[in-house]
């Protein structure tokens, strides 16, 4: 439930979400597209993204994905 705040009008919610494996997975290849452009190690060819850097990017799309998920249920409900 909303737990008022010191200010008048305002509550805090918990919101529980699931982020969909797809949008998770599509969120990922956009990240691995855009990072590729830039991508430059020492190593690899220019354009390549070392393994040690793909799990760093599956984890940014996670995070992604979830703010995103956060965002569309807000303006469902319409919440700020």
């Amino acid at each position: 439930g909303p737990a008022e705040d010191q200010e008048e009008g305002v509550f805090t919610f918990w919101l529980t979400a699931t982020a969909d494996g797809a949008k998770i997975k599509k969120l990922r290849t956009q990240t691995e597209k855009e990072a590729s452009k830039n991508a430059n190690f020492p190593g690899f060819r220019k354009g390549q993204i070392p393994p040690w850097a793909q799990p760093q990017m599956t984890g940014f799309a996670v995070q992604e994905a979830i703010i995103k998920t956060c965002e569309e249920t807000l303006e469902a409900y319409g919440l700020e």
